[in-house]
């Protein structure tokens, strides 16, 4: 799609940030009738339309004092199975050079040279040059293809938008200026939005809010519309006007083809707005990990409003009593899921606006909740305000609201709000349904003017993964032991009868550079041959900062896509990244797990490792940990290299870790070897049951665990379970 294309030419600072700016296209000489390979090349990309890439090797590489030779680096990095996948979507030739630099260049199908690198590029770069190359893909083929068949036009935008998505914004704003001028009118619309866009990121976008809505409204084209509200629908997002961008998306939705990436970026534009629809400013965005004092604030404005109270699992921890309500929220210092209420309150005491969140809650879930009415009590007529999260790419087909058993009102878009009329203070009962646009549902449902009738007892369960080999577990062959106490089983699920989740932990940081290679074939390795197709995997990247880089999908392409387009940079932030991951999968009624690959050395983390073992403790998620040659670098303005071996330290932390969450630890010397370790941990999740026992009440904290066979024999399983107060361990367990 278009309006992707300009994102990622926007968002490209590779190129950049290693200090390589793409050369002029007219640098390439035209090949000569007697240069065969490249001819032979040429006609090959004709007739299956892909790039050229185009290495030239000067008679000597120029080498530097220390380090290796670059251009036999870059020979030998060709011959990866991590790039050989890549070079399958290009036409790939290396030719000899009278040019005393070495250099790699793109050209299009018909050989026409669109842009010039001049260095040798080491493995690392080499892979984000493929990396730039396959996202500008469409475009350069675009562009060749609306040539090849008279469209100047059409090809002078796909020349732009493939200029921008290789990383050349100098040239690529030039030539959007350029197309401003069109005399064609479509494209003269088509380059002012996306100038406008462009510009957007450093404020200094000239595009009136009254034109982008004029074109939205009448523009040449049903694709300049679209491009239209698309980016109006960006605007409201980073203005924090949700319901508002959420409309802007579907009118987008409303002239986009039935299918295709233009339907896909409305699916991921509506998904953003979803996550940006907490009620709160101050947590960060979705799948942050929240700990400690934060500032934290209403994201609506109520101006009848003379108080907001703070409540954290229903206890008042603070109260704002001056516009814009800000206050200071201390949560746990080990990253817990926690609901935060914030309710606004008149002068006359009564509540007259509430909303809530929860902090350090998966992301990507499909729910519903009544966040109105709040109270036990309704009368007359009364406000149903819903909060709805969808999974991303999935879309809401509508909200039934009914009170006891009728329905009052059917939503179709947001924001999720109706009105109820109920008589005097009769019992009733309010039910919620949403369902998505591929048939999935979920409801909420509450009961009110109960008065003093008994609504039921809590019921404490525990969800724990076992690992019993080549068998399949009943109810009665398991016994548990916690803290010396035997809890009854109250049911063993099998592997064959629980979806698999697993998040996916890579290691980006600067210490991997020299194994970036290795890393995203094992794990390509590990997803397309180990993991059951029907395991839905979560990849979260990790250099200075941790990140979600892919939420939970089975889609096999879109987790290949996503390992490849990962970049090396900065530090190593590998603790942060297990809680991140941890938290993402805290929820049960499935087997998780997690596959860390790393060099296994942290030196950028907010947390500690014991963190990471306490978070670990309490969701009862294995951890499986494969290091990749360890090499510990210290980070810049932390001092000098410690003496103690901290590589072997790090390493015996993660076994510890592994071992103790029931998961398992491996040294991985060479990605030839990856193929064993990747059977032995998808063998183990193939052996993974969930037994959900009954806990007794008591006090929060840690519990030990030994979980046996009724005949005999010790079952694998996590050291202990941490249970909160009360007994139960997490929502999802209950």
């Amino acid at each position: 799609m278009v309006e992707a294309a300009v994102r990622r030419g926007v968002a490209t600072a590779f190129v950049v940030i290693l200090g390589i700016l793409p050369g002029a296209a007219a640098s390439l000489p035209e090949p000569a009738p007697r240069d065969t390979a490249l001819a032979a090349a040429i006609e090959r990309a004709t007739r299956e339309e892909k790039p050229i890439v185009l290495y030239a090797r000067p008679a000597v590489c120029r080498k530097p004092k220390k380090g290796p030779d670059p251009c036999r680096e870059l020979e030998e990095a060709v011959k990866h199975p991590a790039v050989r996948r890549r070079l399958e979507r290009v036409v790939y030739l290396k030719v000899d050079t009278t040019e005393p630099v070495a250099s790699v260049s793109v050209l299009d199908p018909g050989g026409t040279p669109v842009v010039r690198w001049a260095l040798p590029p080491d493995q690392s770069m080499f892979r984000h040059m493929l990396t730039l190359v396959d996202g500008a893909a469409p475009n350069i083929v675009g562009a060749y293809r609306a040539r090849s068949s008279g469209e100047a036009t059409r090809a002078a935008r796909e020349e732009c938008l493939a200029t921008l998505a290789l990383g050349d914004e100098t040239l690529g704003r030039g030539r959007l200026l350029g197309l401003r001028a069109s005399d064609d009118v479509e494209t003269r619309e088509l380059a002012t939005i996306w100038l406008g866009r462009f510009d957007a990121r450093t404020n200094s976008s000239d595009l009136d809010e009254r034109e982008l809505e004029a074109l939205a409204q009448k523009g040449a084209t049903n694709r300049v519309r679209f491009e239209a509200w698309m980016s109006i629908g960006e605007r409201r997002l980073a203005a924090l006007e949700n319901d508002e961008a959420i409309g802007a998306f579907r009118a987008a939705l409303e002239v986009a083809p039935d299918a295709g990436p233009e339907h896909d970026a409305v699916a991921a534009a509506l998904a953003r707005s979803a996550e940006a629809a907490s009620p709160v400013i101050g947590l960060g965005p979705a799948g942050s990990i929240v700990a400690g004092l934060r500032t934290v604030q209403p994201k609506w404005n109520e101006p009848r409003a003379s108080r907001v109270e703070y409540k954290v699992d229903g206890r008042l921890v603070a109260t704002a009593k001056q516009s814009p309500f800000a206050a200071a929220v201390k949560f746990d210092r080990i990253p817990t899921r926690r609901l935060l209420e914030l309710s606004a309150i008149d002068k006359n005491g009564s509540a007259i606006r509430a909303a809530s969140v929860v902090v350090n809650d998966r992301t990507g879930i499909f729910a519903i909740q009544i966040v109105e009415p709040a109270g036990e009590t309704l009368s007359g007529a009364a406000a149903v305000d819903l909060s709805v999260r969808t999974p991303r790419g999935r879309s809401v087909e509508s909200v039934i609201v009914e009170w006891n058993g009728s329905v009052v009102a059917r939503l179709e878009a947001p924001p999720w709000k109706s009105n109820l009329e109920v008589d005097g203070g009769s019992l009733g009962v309010l039910r919620v349904v949403v369902r998505l646009d591929d048939g999935q549902e979920r409801e909420d449902v509450r009961i009110f003017n109960t008065g003093d009738m008994l609504l039921g007892a809590g019921v404490h369960l525990v969800e724990v993964p076992v690992y019993a080999t080549n068998r399949k577990l009943a109810t009665g062959d398991v016994v548990v032991m916690e803290a010396g106490v035997a809890r009854p089983v109250d049911r063993v699920i099998a592997a064959s009868d629980a979806p698999l989740d697993v998040a996916l932990l890579l290691d980006m940081s600067t210490s991997m550079r020299e194994h970036v290679l290795d890393l995203e074939e094992a794990a390509i390795q590990f997803v397309g041959k180990s993991l059951e197709q029907r395991a839905r995997v979560t990849v979260v990247a990790f250099d200075t900062n941790a990140r979600v880089a892919l939420w939970p999908t089975s889609d096999r392409a879109a987790i290949e896509h996503a390992i490849q387009n990962l970049r090396v940079r900065g530090a190593t932030a590998l603790h942060d990244a297990m809680i991140t991951a941890i938290l993402q999968l805290q929820a049960g009624g499935s087997r998780r797990a997690i596959v860390v690959l790393s060099d296994g050395v942290d030196n950028a983390s907010d947390f500690a490792m014991s963190d990471v073992l306490e978070v670990a403790k309490r969701n009862a998620v294995p951890v499986y940990v494969v290091t990749l040659n360890p090499v510990f670098q210290a980070p810049p303005g932390r001092g000098v290299m410690p003496e103690i071996p901290v590589e072997a330290k790090a390493q015996r932390e993660l076994a510890r870790l592994a071992r103790s969450s029931g998961g398992m630890a491996f040294d991985l010397e060479s990605v030839k070897r990856a193929g064993s370790i990747w059977e032995k941990i998808a063998d183990d999740l193939r052996n993974q049951s969930l037994v959900i026992y009954r806990t007794g009440e008591g006090k929060a904290g840690w519990r030990e665990l030994d979980i046996s066979l009724m005949k005999g024999g010790r079952l694998r399983a996590p050291e202990g379970i941490f249970i909160e107060g009360g007994g139960t361990v997490n929502e999802g367990a209950k």
